[in-house]
């Protein structure tokens, strides 16, 4: 029982409690989190959930288009931001940039010595390997 969100996959976010508004708009000092249930293939099950999920794929696409104007030795236009090989071999010659997400499985565990700019105008100088193995 009781109010929940639905998300999709195998695992529910860590969310932190902040304060909310009552239902009928009036401010309130309860502090709570969303709670959240994971459904597996939610957006096949739950019409809400399937909309969601479509709405943050175009949201995602649309902002990753954004950045690769800024971006543009990722293709990030192109791959929008999913780790294709061409990605990854951008990312181990420019090094990141400062949107990559640092813990996914082809970053983690490595160390950059270039890091790409915005303000330089992209990469980080065309090193052909921009990053180490963690032992």
């Amino acid at each position: 029982g009781g109010v929940y969100a639905i998300v999709d996959g195998q695992k529910s976010p860590k969310l932190r409690p902040r304060r909310v508004a009552a239902p009928d708009g009036s401010d309130t000092d309860v502090t709570a989190a969303v709670k959240c249930k994971p459904w597996i293939k939610g957006d096949s099950l739950v019409y809400t959930v399937a909309l969601a999920s479509v709405l943050a794929r175009v949201a995602h696409d649309d902002i990753m288009t954004e950045m690769g104007a800024l971006y543009p030795e990722y293709n990030l236009g192109e791959n929008r931001g999913y780790q294709t090989d061409e990605h990854i071999k951008a990312i181990h010659k420019f090094g990141p940039c400062p949107i990559h997400r640092m813990s996914t499985k082809a970053l983690k565990g490595r160390v950059f010595t270039t890091y790409a700019s915005a303000d330089e105008g992209g990469g980080g100088g065309g090193m052909d390997s921009a990053y180490e193995e963690l032992g």
